[in-house]
């Protein structure tokens, strides 16, 4: 016999949905409603809220799913004060209420996503009031429902369920019945399958939250979510790590037996919660796909490095073993480097749910991404800013006893905003972190919590030390190791998940595809596409990409920038339901969907669904609108309406909440939002070049005072430093306008809109009029760190658009100009991006110099170290000191450059002028100087390698001061003496006529002297 509540409810008009909030009132109905079980002789497994839920349609079900959690909860309660509960009876109602709540939660989830299959459920709403015919009639389901009603749990089964939970016998209940449910409302089987598989997921959170919130009735239950001693000496951790089932002691009425130093404590709720919490995020879908990360997760690897040199171990280990045997080592941090995409977030959170389950008490993780975080005066304050959960700086927060030792998880330091407060966040945040470490030690003296960092690759030598190549005790304060990209025996294992959460079908031919374009064996044609395709990010949107045809053999021969570009433009299109190149939107909206195969394509109603409506141009501008207001914030988020939120798409918005309980946006992940970022970004720029006419036919550009521009990008770029995917991104967005007009967009007119704003800003305008201050609202930076950014963002944007133009971009100006050229200019922008950080500049633009005009330029001790100077120009630079170890000089002109003292240890000199270059005291040690012209260069006192100095000596460098300063007086002379015997064959008025070059440099009309250099003024009669 079993009672349906919904039937016993109707009796006193009562309806489930009337008790979405928990109180006084659903505490009396269960009150009420025990009675009446007692009077019928009823037990608790005659009651199943799971199942009377799921006999209603999915608009039903979906309402009544948190009352009847919370009602259960209460019953539990009721139950207990009559009569403790034995195992079986608790782990019955344990599992009805974790079950409602993650179902609840991921049909959330489902409706955020707007999928096809609850368009086809919301058919079913329109059913009668009455609760005997609101039941779906589907006859499985119905069969289903009756295995759990009544219900029949032993006390094995119990335990069995507590340990294997979606696994175990109940468990597969549970979940059959589920997946039938969600059939019945229109999912197909495989999509039902994977929709539970999350659930299974998160599950285990939803679990550990019943059981903590209800400690007493369910006791004994305590251990298998281990909740129970909290260890205080470091041998009690090692005796809790080694049994667990330590853990059991605080149901005992005593803890005499407990081993020294594990006391039973009261339970934490909050910290519990957050536990919970950490494991609920296991069955979040992953970029709007029906599965979980866990489903495609292919266990990443990492090779350690040993030293601060750099020395790397010979083969690579277990991401995740390594990341657990770190736990042992208190004196260290254990920092993971990847380049974006590789997976550091997901790690992250596997690693902190794998914590949480398996290591609790003996670590309790907590994971903060850092991007969350404000700088602040120490470690505790700065991550209480991102977690004020854990209250780090109280006396009775987490990172004191009686809480158990704290694993931090701290995710990407690179993505740490700017304080105004300092110069050097990021060193000052690894300050705080070794004063943390130090001053955080239990009773023996030894560091009583681990940190764990997730960065960039690169970001660490330079955060750490003013000169990144020779960093300062890297080693023994780090432990460091590096994640690789996907090998062979993980692709397999890729594919074979794949193929189980799309089909065979379609990972055999991704797999056919890849491999007979030579991705798996890097050939040289399709190197930049698979680098790509060997990270995991890469590797899942190329997958989805080609699963529904825009994947294509034209994709692989192109470079780095462009394969991100495409892959992501791509993937924008597919989203909005463009149909690919090689089909029409006809043919597209006709293709047929196979049964069974809705979750693995894009069909036309999940198209539909996002788009609501408004036309795909539309919803792209509210997704670059909103990708702009996020990459501009200072907290990376921007707060918005609940309806907006369910306007942009969840593949690239996801929703957070901070501690006011504030519905925000953020990106989904940071790659795909900075493309969306960078194509709005674009847009602004190229309304920079464009040209409109007034009403009487004149001709003016949109934005046309100095003012207008100036105020227009220092509000597009005041945010910080551009991130390089969005520097690239926005320069092939424009790249691509160029070449689809050129009347519309012209690379040559932006260039010289921005050189104009470019050169007023080196010379204070901008500063002076103050317009700084006014973009300073819903921003972290100070005025001076915005002015910065803005003239280093400026200059990086002029660097690539001179490229694309085939203009030269004189950074100190053009040095034939005398009133605008000025030597120190770019030393300058340099020393003032130093508000931002000390190497700012450095760090950001040092792969962006190439192809520069810096001839006659000053720049003394300047950091450039590891800089690409491709085809660059330093004719008679002052580079004095400078430091260019390892930096690429590649064809450079530096002919007559004053490079006494400089550092080019390592640097590639290879076909480079050094004519008369003056290097005395030059370090040339390990440089490349292979095809080098090095004519009356000046090595003395430089210090060269046997190999270098045989090179120099046999293609006429001088190493003598004497002889170096004859030959420039000789030099010198020799102008002289031209330059006289030309003014005087020259009398009378001349007229002086220059012809502007298609680079931009001057030549004559008419020459056909030899001897005349590239941007030589000509006077002509």
């Amino acid at each position: 016999m079993s009672l349906s509540i919904r039937q016993w409810l109707a009796e006193y008009n009562i309806q489930l949905t009337q008790l979405k909030t928990p109180g006084a009132q659903t505490a009396g109905i269960a009150f009420r409603l025990v009675q009446d079980m007692q009077v019928k002789s009823l037990t608790t497994f005659d009651i199943c809220p799971f199942a009377e839920v799921l006999e209603l349609p999915w608009s039903l079900a979906w309402q009544q799913m948190q009352p009847a959690a919370d009602l259960t909860v209460e019953l539990l309660r009721v139950w207990h004060r009559k009569k403790p509960l034995k195992r079986n009876e608790g782990t019955w109602l344990a599992f009805q209420i974790a079950y409602l709540r993650a179902l609840h939660q991921i049909l959330e989830q489902e409706n955020r996503i707007l999928r096809p299959w609850l368009n086809r459920a919301s058919l079913l709403a329109q059913l009668p009031t009455q609760p005997s015919k609101q039941a779906l009639g589907d006859p499985q389901l119905q069969g289903l429902l009756k295995t759990l009603r009544p219900g029949r749990l032993s006390d094995t089964q119990a335990e069995q369920a507590l340990s294997l939970l979606g696994e175990s016998f109940l468990g597969q209940q549970m979940n059959n019945l589920a997946i039938a449910w969600l059939m019945a409302n229109g999912a197909e089987e495989t999509e039902a399958k994977l929709i539970v598989q999350r659930l299974v997921y998160a599950l285990p959170g939803y679990l550990l939250e019943a059981i903590a919130f209800n400690a007493l009735p369910l006791a004994q239950l305590q251990k298998f979510v281990r909740l129970g001693n909290i260890p205080s000496t470091p041998e009690a951790l090692g005796q809790l790590a080694a049994s667990p089932d330590n853990l059991e002691l605080e149901t005992e009425p005593t803890t005499e037996f407990a081993p020294p130093g594990l006391t039973p404590t009261a339970i934490d709720l909050h910290r519990e919660s957050y536990r919970a919490s950490l494991l609920k995020a296991l069955g979040t879908p992953v970029l709007e796909e029906p599965f979980a990360l866990k489903d495609l997760y292919i266990p990443l690897k990492g090779i350690e490095i040993n030293s601060a040199k750099g020395e790397k171990a010979p083969s690579p280990v277990d991401l995740m073993e390594w990341a657990t045997n770190q736990l042992a080592d208190l004196e260290t941090v254990a920092v993971v480097e990847a380049p974006p995409g590789a997976g550091k977030t997901s790690f992250c959170q596997l690693f902190a749910a794998k914590v949480a389950q398996e290591l609790y008490p003996v670590w309790m993780p907590v994971s903060i991404r850092l991007r969350d975080a404000s700088l602040c005066r120490s470690l505790a304050q700065t991550l209480a800013t991102a977690f004020p959960l854990g209250k780090f700086t109280d006396a009775d927060g987490w990172l004191v006893p009686p809480h158990p030792p704290v694993l931090l998880i701290l995710d990407g330091l690179d993505e740490l905003p700017r304080s105004p407060q300092t110069e050097r966040h990021l060193s000052t945040f690894l300050d705080q972190v070794s004063q943390f470490i130090a001053q955080s030690t239990n009773a023996s003296g030894r560091p009583r919590h681990k940190i764990v960092l997730t960065l960039s690759s690169g970001i660490l030598e330079g955060a750490y030390s003013s000169k990144p190549l020779q960093p300062r005790g890297l080693s023994q304060q780090f432990r460091r190791i590096v994640i690789q990209p996907l090998d062979q025996e993980q692709l397999k294992l890729w594919f074979k998940q794949w193929s189980k959460l799309q089909s065979k079908y379609i990972a055999q031919g991704y797999f056919n595809f890849l491999k007979q374009s030579g991705v798996f064996h890097f050939k040289p044609d399709v190197k930049d596409f698979a680098n790509f395709v060997h990270q995991p990010l890469m590797m899942l949107l190329a997958g989805i990409l080609h699963r529904d045809g825009w994947l294509d053999e034209s994709i692989l021969p192109l470079p780095g920038s462009k394969v991100k570009f495409e892959i992501h433009d791509r993937l924008c299109r597919w989203l909005l339901g463009e149909p690919p190149d090689t089909m029409s939107a006809a043919e597209r909206m006709h293709l047929p969907v196979r049964e069974g195969l809705a979750h693995a394509c894009r069909s036309p109603e999940a198209i539909a669904n996002l788009l609501q409506g408004r036309s795909p141009g539309a919803v792209l501008l509210q997704m670059e609108v909103a990708a702009l207001n996020i990459i501009q914030s200072s907290e990376k988020s921007i707060a918005t309406k609940p309806a907006e939120q369910m306007t942009l798409p969840a593949l690239y918005f996801g929703i957070s909440s901070d501690d006011r309980q504030t519905t925000k946006i953020e990106f989904s992940h940071p790659s795909l939002g900075e493309y969306l970022a960078g194509v709005a970004i674009a847009q602004q720029l190229k309304i920079l070049a464009q040209q409109v006419q007034d009403p009487y036919g004149e001709v003016k550009f949109a934005i046309n005072s100095p003012d207008e521009v100036a105020s227009h990008l220092y509000s597009l770029l005041c945010f910080g430093i551009l991130p390089p995917l969005v520097e690239q991104v926005a320069i092939e967005y424009l790249r691509r306008e160029e070449a689809r007009s050129r009347s519309a967009f012209s690379f040559e007119i932006l260039s010289d809109r921005l050189y104009r704003f470019y050169r007023s800003y080196c010379r204070g305008r901008w500063l002076d009029t103050g317009i700084a201050h006014k973009v300073r609202a819903n921003n972290s930076l100070n005025a001076l760190q915005i002015d910065a950014a803005v003239g280093l963002n400026t200059f990086l944007l002029l660097c690539a658009c001179h490229r694309e133009a085939l203009l030269d971009f004189c950074p100190c100006g053009e040095p034939t100009i005398l009133e605008e050229f000025d030597p120190d200019q770019l030393l300058t922008l340099i020393g003032r991006t130093t508000v931002l950080s000390p190497i700012a500049f450095w760090q950001r633009a040092r792969g962006s110099l190439h192809q520069l005009s810096l001839d006659g330029a000053c720049l003394h001790y300047a950091m450039l170290a590891a800089a690409n100077f491709w085809k660059s120009s330093f004719f008679k630079a002052e580079l004095v000191g400078a430091n260019l170890t390892d930096a690429n000089l590649q064809e450079a002109n530096l002919s007559w450059a004053n490079l006494t003292g400089a550092n080019l240890a390592g640097a590639n000199l290879t076909a480079a002028k050094l004519e008369g270059a003056n290097l005395t005291g030059a370090n040339l040690c390990g440089a490349t100087l292979q095809l080098a012209s090095l004519t009356n260069a000046c090595l003395y006192q430089a210090q060269l390698d046997n190999a270098t100095k045989d090179y120099a000596e046999k293609n006429g460098a001088l190493f003598s001061l004497e002889q170096y300063q004859a030959c420039q007086k000789a030099l010198a002379s020799l102008e002289d003496t031209r330059t006289a015997s030309f003014e005087a064959s020259h009398d009378g008025d001349q007229t002086l006529l220059l012809i502007q070059h298609g680079q931009g440099s001057v030549v004559g009309a008419t020459t056909t002297n030899a001897d005349l250099m590239e941007g030589e003024t000509v006077l002509l009669e």
